[in-house]
Formats: structure tokens, C-alpha cells, sequence
């Protein structure tokens, strides 16, 4: 997520690691001037990592932008990767991240699970949010998951069949049960798989790459991807729009392609209508959170 436009990538004036004590130490980098507007960025996943770049499309001179990895990822330790790994304390993480630094009030960037993050967080904290910038809404409701796990394939049959799970299986419960097996070769497999096809999803000339090995930070990203989509992100369904009352006042912005193989349009457009005082931007692109989306994102972020 987040592309730089720079080739520099910014230098970070303070990280370090916050000891959950419950087997997490979470990774958190700050950059930027420390009495700054504060910013709270939600990187995208769940597996993936923050980056010094997410950094970038801020006006360093001017916010005090904060970076952490979630749980399992990037620089965050554990002792076991999976245990007390739920959105739930990852949430608790970003809190307690803030009042280690001594953040009361912050504007939130996000970007496709992120953004679930993000507004699940406001929620929870929205005393402590004064805005949200949101691409590529995801609301992870169960339809969601289904819908990449599964729905997708009414635009790909081919690829499905290409990519051959057994009979009777969903697509779903295969790759957590490969991803989850001792076995190596199948861990790789499922990797493949489902990373090729995901990445091909909005693609009109899909073309699917299985002729390489992931490396074991891969694997470990898809198994955590897949820890989170198994357990259905960990929220009751619809969590995040049964609450939406909790953050009616909190000016929030929406960044959505028009069309988005991943997280589809009709996310986005719900969670717009149930917050009547936010504005959306719908982008005429194809695919999941563009380089054309992130520029948008770089514009809203010079004047947060």
C-alpha cells in the first residue's frame, strides 16, 4: 500500500517496541516533527508489514506521522505468531502504541483491511479520532470473505479451474488446511495459489505466476492472511456497521475504485450511506487500491 513518489525514503525520529505481555512485542516507528498533527496509519493484510515509504505521502515538516507492524508481521516479535493474535488486540496495540507516545487525538490513513481497522478502532476510541481517510473500503463481513475467497470465481471460472482445488472443497478451508500442514510442499502450493489468484483479481488479461517457490515469509504472511480469513476476522458479522453510530461526527473521506475485484464498490457505497456526513471519491480504475487511488490518498494528506 502507499507507493512512494519519491525515491527517498524518510528517517524515522524515534521507534521502538511496546510489550504487550502476552507473548507480542509490537514494532512502531515514528517520522516526521513530534509536535505535529498526529497521524495513525493502518497497514494493509492482515500479513503484510509497515514501510518507511507509508510515511512519505506526508509533509514530514509538518505531521508526526505513526507506523506500527500488526501483530506477526514485519519487526513485531512473539512467541507464538498465532496465539492472542485477533483484531481485537491488534487494536489494543494501536491504542496503547498512542499513550506510550502521548498521542490524545489522531487523524487515521488507511488502506483495504486497514480501513476495517481503522473504523473498528474509532469505534471503540472515538474520542480519540478527529478524521479518517479510507481507501479501498473493506467492512469484513462474512459476505466479504466469501466474496474473495469464492464469489470472484462467477468472473474467473478459468482460473479456477486452473488452479485445480479437489472436488467439494472451498476454496477457503483448502488453504487453511494446506497453508496449516506440515508439509511444506503443500504450504507452497496454497501459496501460490491463492496469491496468484488474488493478485490477478480485477485483471482483464489474467495471467497466473506458479513458477517460483515463496520464500518463508511469504508462507508466513499467507498463513496469517488465512488465521484472520478462517476466523472470519475475529468480528461478530456486520460489526463494524452496527456500531457506525459511534462515529456519526468524525469527518471521514472514502477512496474507491469503481470497479474492485477485492473489496467491491458496494462496501464502500454502504458504509457512505451510513455515514451521511462523509464524502466518497469514486475513481474510474480497475483494480484494488491503484497507484491512481494513491494519488488521491497523497492529495487529501497535504491538507489533513
Amino acid at each position: 500500500m502507499f507507493n512512494n513518489t519519491v525515491n527517498k525514503e524518510p528517517i524515522t525520529f524515534n521507534d521502538g517496541f511496546i510489550d504487550r505481555k502476552d507473548g507480542h512485542k509490537v514494532y512502531y516507528h515514528e517520522y516526521g516533527t513530534p509536535d505535529g498533527t498526529a497521524i495513525l496509519v493502518f497497514h494493509g493484510g492482515p500479513g503484510n508489514k509497515s514501510k518507511p515509504k507509508h510515511a512519505a505521502m506526508f509533509d514530514l515538516t509538518k505531521y508526526h506521522v505513526i507506523l506500527f507492524d500488526q501483530r506477526g508481521s514485519g519487526k513485531s516479535s512473539y512467541k507464538n505468531r498465532f496465539e492472542n493474535n485477533n483484531t481485537q488486540n491488534i487494536l489494543g496495540d494501536a491504542k496503547a502504541i498512542l499513550d506510550q507516545i502521548g498521542i490524545k487525538k489522531v487523524k487515521i490513513v488507511s488502506e483495504s483491511w486497514g480501513s476495517a481497522l481503522a473504523l473498528l478502532f474509532a469505534e471503540l476510541y472515538p474520542e480519540v479520532v478527529s478524521e479518517m481517510v479510507l481507501n479501498s473500503v473493506f467492512l469484513a463481513r462474512k459476505k466479504d470473505i466469501q466474496w474473495i475467497t469464492n464469489g470472484t470465481k462467477i468472473f474467473y471460472p478459468d482460473l479456477y479451474d486452473i488452479i485445480k482445488i479437489e472436488p467439494g472443497e472451498d476454496f477457503l478451508s483448502w488453504n487453511y488446511k494446506n497453508i496449516f500442514s506440515d508439509d511444506i510442499e503443500k504450504q507452497n502450493i496454497s501459496t501460490k495459489k491463492f496469491g496468484s489468484y488474488e493478485r490477478n483479481l480485477g485483471s482483464l488479461s489474467p495471467e497466473l505466476s506458479m513458477d517460483y517457490i515463496p520464500s518463508q515469509e511469504h508462507r508466513d504472511g499467507f498463513k496469517l492472511y488465512m488465521h484472520f480469513l478462517n476466523n472470519y476476522m475475529f468480528l461478530d458479522d456486520d460489526q463494524i456497521l452496527k456500531n457506525i453510530t459511534k462515529i456519526q461526527n468524525i469527518p471521514v473521506t472514502i477512496i474507491q475504485n469503481r470497479i474492485d475485484m477485492i473489496t467491491p464498490m458496494e462496501g464502500a457505497w454502504e458504509l457512505h450511506r451510513a455515514l451521511p456526513k462523509s464524502k466518497i471519491i469514486i475513481v474510474d480504475d480497475l483494480g484494488h487500491a491503484t497507484d491512481k487511488q494513491r494519488d488521491i490518498v497523497r492529495q487529501i494528506a497535504k491538507n489533513l
